[in-house]
């Protein structure tokens, strides 16, 4: 128990509460002369030292945990939570000092933990291998092994529920495909990784609510055939411009390299600037998803979509045939499955289905006010409430927006861009402290709509 509390602790940044743990955990330790006991304090006080930024910590961390990864007393599970925290160590000293015997003793010990992984035939531990795998590799100059490598462990997490380690492989790929970008195809033989964590603690409980999970920003969807005609295309916001060159030129890339890279079963992801591009290959046709932030909540939202068009025949093969104009009911069941997989809400479904079909609907029909008809785009809680927040706030970051309404990026952005295209609000790029944000401001006529639109509103509570 004292180990799993310090160790959850370090994951939470909370190390002067880890080092009270292991204070108890010693005394603990004192009392008894059982050697698990003990070996497990040690683990427990090696993995407090490595968390240390000194040097002279982490000297003995690495001492401790070579005692336990070669001590015949200790369980193997204990043996095999401290070569991975050795490895991790050992990855460190190598990016300090380049020093290749730190290479060859990282390698050995990667070799005893792919041996226990083979006799356990432990699928947590086959995919803490092919994290650290990842990381050699990268180290070795081979980034595209290094991405190949971490797809293999996703997937593979993904395959057998192990959510934690599945994420961390997810954004492991993320800052590796920007790092290639950022240095090119080869890496210097000397390189400083320390740019990002490559190497995250793969050991011990991870406390992630996966059910939150809402890290990316959906920025567009679109079904392309394989010839680079666009079946479908669903834009998030407003700030990316995909062109019909740029999709050739991943069609290309895609039935080049996809069956090597990725299996076609999974999702292929691809540096976009500063955005990402999901995309996955069907029978004669591509998803592509481009989104900002971490991929793995995206994949999830993707691979959800596509499964569901692929279980209804008939709407595959109208959105194939490019036919999904002719036949409002499968436009109709298909933004439906994308609001459910992107987690748009249906308030919003309903209101777009509204507005595509309201030329067919007499004014008479409507109960509401007259004054209320010339503003019914804003007649929707999540408008009203954006228009709300600016009117108070005069102007708001998006992220901020979000939080305040705890609604979902693809839900926020849905809204935006209808209040933009109306030029009730205004998005601006401004930078604030070091980090350029997007800031919402109220346009004049914003101020003038939504004054009338809670006028009227009010009007009608009092009179009712």
């Amino acid at each position: 128990i004292y180990h799993n509390l310090i160790v959850l602790e370090l994951e939470q940044g909370n190390s002067t509460i880890a080092k009270r743990y292991l204070e108890e955990f010693e005394a603990l330790t004192r009392k008894s002369a059982s050697p698990d006991l003990y070996y497990d304090y040690l683990l427990s006080k090696a993995i407090v030292l490595k968390s240390s930024s000194r040097v002279l910590d982490k000297g003995e961390a690495q001492k401790i945990l070579l005692n336990i990864a070669n001590e015949e007393i200790t369980n193997i599970s204990r043996t095999i939570t401290a070569i991975i925290h050795l490895c991790e160590l050992l990855f460190s000293d190598y990016q300090a000092f380049g020093d290749k015997a730190v290479l060859m003793e990282l390698k050995n010990w990667l070799a005893k933990l792919r041996d226990y992984a083979s006799r356990q035939e432990s699928i947590d531990l086959r995919t803490k291998v092919l994290l650290i795998e990842s990381k050699l590799a990268l180290l070795e100059n081979k980034p595209q092994k290094a991405l190949t490598i971490l797809a293999q462990a996703q997937a593979l997490a993904n395959e057998n529920g192990l959510l934690n380690l599945a994420l961390q492989a997810s954004l492991l790929y993320d800052e590796s495909i920007v790092l290639v970008r950022e240095r090119g195809a080869v890496l210097p033989e000397q390189s400083n990784l320390t740019l990002v964590e490559l190497l995250r603690t793969v050991s011990g409980p991870y406390q992630i609510p996966f059910e939150n999970i809402e890290s990316e920003r959906p920025i567009a969807l679109m079904i392309v055939s394989d010839n680079g005609k666009i079946l479908f295309s669903r834009r998030f916001s407003e700030e990316l411009v995909i062109d019909e060159k740029l999709i050739i030129s991943f069609l290309t890339l895609m039935k080049r390299f996809s069956e090597r890279i990725v299996p076609e079963q999974n999702i292929s992801r691809f540096s976009l600037g500063d955005s990402t591009l999901l995309a996955k290959k069907t029978s004669n046709a591509f998803f592509f998803f481009v989104i900002e932030g971490s991929s793995f909540s995206a994949m999830q939202k993707l691979d959800a979509l596509v499964q569901a068009i692929l279980a209804r025949p008939k709407l595959w093969d109208h959105i194939r045939s490019d036919n999904l104009k002719a036949v409002p009911e499968f436009k109709h069941q298909l933004n439906k499955l994308l609001a459910e997989s992107f987690h748009i809400s249906n308030d919003v479904l309903e209101e777009e289905t509204l507005e595509v079909e309201e030329s067919g609907i007499e004014s008479s029909e409507f109960e509401f006010p007259t004054e209320l008809l010339k503003h019914k785009r804003l007649l929707h809680p999540v408008k009203l409430a954006i228009l709300n927040l600016l009117a108070k706030h005069y102007r708001l970051a998006t992220s901020d927006v979000r939080r305040l309404l705890g609604i979902p990026w693809g839900n926020l952005e849905t809204h935006l861009n209808s209040l933009r295209s109306a030029n009730l609000i205004e998005q601006r790029v401004e930078f604030v402290g070091d980090k350029a944000r997007q800031i919402l401001y109220l346009t004049p006529e914003g101020t003038q709509n939504y004054s009338a639109v809670t006028t009227a509103l009010q009007k009608i509570i009092i009179e009712s």
